[in-house]
């Protein structure tokens, strides 16, 4: 009776224990100690990790199972869900460089660009946007000459929803490690050696911004404000920088560890870090005060990849083939029904109109989302929508009593999504 009772109460401080630590462990990918380098998920809430030569693991009950769902023999160092609900990696060998996208959920693969780079050691680093419902544009690092410091990324374009690419730049500023599409509609990117660079034109052309640090990971908040963060070797504090200006000037953020693996943004403009210390950090006050949440995720490893799915789990993918989730939702999710399958602006209705119309879109994930109204000749003539906003289906109403009669576009545009549609005012 006795050791029944010492039993009893021993199982049951232990699981008040492990109840109170951040993260819980998922089931391990497979077997090893190999960098789990991203992780997203889909419209319909499968999660899909990328681990380092052993291809794509995906899950669609949290982590409890994962099973491999293909690209193995070449590291996948990116993953993202596009507008239509198809997803996109992008990945690399010692001899090519790979775009590769699947249609159901990650359950198949197939190359959509294949490009040979010989003797490339390269295999980590890039970036993908969605400017609106057909054209993408992605960043594909890889090596350029005898060393290893000598990398360069290629630029490369989609305008057919990713079925056929083209190369329209050469970015020589080392890694391409991140890009992001910003409220204005500009396409920034992390790079190694130049900084931070802004192209006005869907990657045919770059120009410097205001910021030239190695920076490795970028993220736009709900006002619109750019965060970019930076990991260097011999790093011995984290840093991330803050823009208000889209890109002009950049300003440091409160950050204290060492040298940032990853960093996000959750809906509710809280701010996650991994660092070199082997460390998760989180801010709710824009980096003016942290709290650690590694607590749940063994002391010996460091956190490569994080990712908030569309449901509030955080989860963490670690160096030695793990995948950790948060122990409970810990950031909003969907607040209209289920999250739709796919971005989309609908058309206007009425339309034409007099003197008022309603405008609905839909977001399937959680984005900063800019809605406005410009004239015939381009000006900005209202803002609707200047927001971070949860997954879901919206509706904003445009009472144009002030305006005079002729043609207007509406255009919204979020970090991964961007359309213009027309609608005519008859009075």
């Amino acid at each position: 009776m006795k050791l029944f009772l010492y039993f009893i109460l021993i199982f049951g401080f232990n699981t008040e224990i492990y109840s109170q630590n951040f993260f819980v462990p998922t089931s391990v990918l497979s077997t090893g100690t190999e960098y789990v380098d991203a992780i997203a998920s889909t419209s319909s809430g499968v999660v899909l990790a990328a681990q380092l030569n052993s291809g794509v693991y995906r899950t669609t009950n949290n982590g409890i199972n994962w099973a491999i769902c293909g690209l193995t023999g070449r590291r996948v160092y990116k993953i993202a869900s596009a507008p239509d609900g198809n997803i996109f990696t992008l990945g690399g060998t010692t001899s090519n460089i790979y775009i590769s996208r699947s249609t159901d959920n990650g359950l198949s693969w197939s190359d959509v660009m294949t490009q040979a780079r010989a003797n490339n050691y390269a295999n980590g680093g890039g970036g993908i946007v969605f400017v609106n419902s057909t054209t993408i544009v992605a960043a594909l690092s890889f090596t350029l000459g005898p060393t290893i410091g000598d990398v360069a990324a290629v630029i490369m374009r989609s305008t057919d929803a990713g079925s056929s690419w083209i190369q329209v730049y050469t970015l020589v500023t080392g890694f391409t490690n991140d890009l992001v599409l910003t409220p204005t509609g500009k396409i920034l990117a992390a790079t190694s050696l130049g900084g931070v660079k802004a192209s006005t034109n869907n990657g045919t052309n770059w120009l410097n911004t205001g910021y030239n640090i190695y920076s490795n990971r970028l993220e736009v908040n709900s006002l619109g404000h750019v965060f970019v963060s930076r990991a260097t070797a011999g790093d011995t504090i984290d840093m991330i920088y803050k823009s208000t200006d889209d890109g002009v000037l950049w300003f440091p953020v409160n950050c204290s560890g060492r040298s940032i693996r990853d960093f996000i943004i959750d809906s509710q403009d809280r701010l996650y870090v991994s660092n070199e210390s082997k460390q998760v950090k989180r801010s709710s006050d824009g980096g003016s005060t942290w709290e650690y949440i590694t607590s749940g995720i063994p002391a010996s490893q460091y956190v490569y990849s994080l990712y908030m799915a569309g449901n509030g789990i955080l989860f963490a993918g670690t160096n030695s083939s793990g995948v950790y989730r948060s122990a409970t939702v810990v950031s909003s999710g969907n607040i209209n029904g289920n999250i739709p399958s796919a971005f989309s602006l609908k058309q206007n209705y009425p339309n034409p109109f007099n003197p008022v119309t309603i405008i609905n879109y839909q977001l399937a994930a959680s984005n900063y989302v800019k809605l406005t109204i410009s004239d015939i000749a381009g000006r900005e003539v209202a803002v609707l929508v200047n927001q971070k906003q949860n997954a879901g289906k919206y509706e904003v109403k445009w009472d144009a009593s002030n305006y005079s009669t002729g043609v207007y576009f509406y255009r919204l545009i979020s970090r991964e999504f961007s359309e213009t549609r027309k609608m005519i005012l008859l009075k």
